[in-house]
């Protein structure tokens, strides 16, 4: 959330006085809930998936940390049997 906190503060400079800065940062608190709740679903879901088809527990597939995005996000894209480019930017 902090993250999308600096727009929040920079737009306001452009808005009138009256503007309904409560909306604004409420669309913004959502947008990341909501951003938040689907990398995670994704993220967990790849895993769960690695691990099936390894016949692993999921704690051996790929350690905490950033490993969970950055190493199972893109074992997932080389798993698509036809073109894996297009889905890196439908994701």
């Amino acid at each position: 959330l902090s993250v999308g906190f600096g727009p929040i503060s920079t737009f306001s400079s452009y808005n009138p006085f009256r503007h309904p800065i409560y909306r604004d940062s409420t669309i913004v608190s959502l947008a990341d809930t909501f951003t938040s709740i689907l990398a995670g679903v994704t993220i967990f879901a790849i895993l769960g998936n690695l691990s099936y088809e390894t016949n692993q527990p999921i704690e051996n597939v790929v350690e905490g940390g950033t490993g969970l995005a950055f190493i199972s996000y893109p074992e997932a894209i080389s798993k698509f049997d036809s073109v894996p480019q297009v889905c890196i930017f439908i994701w």
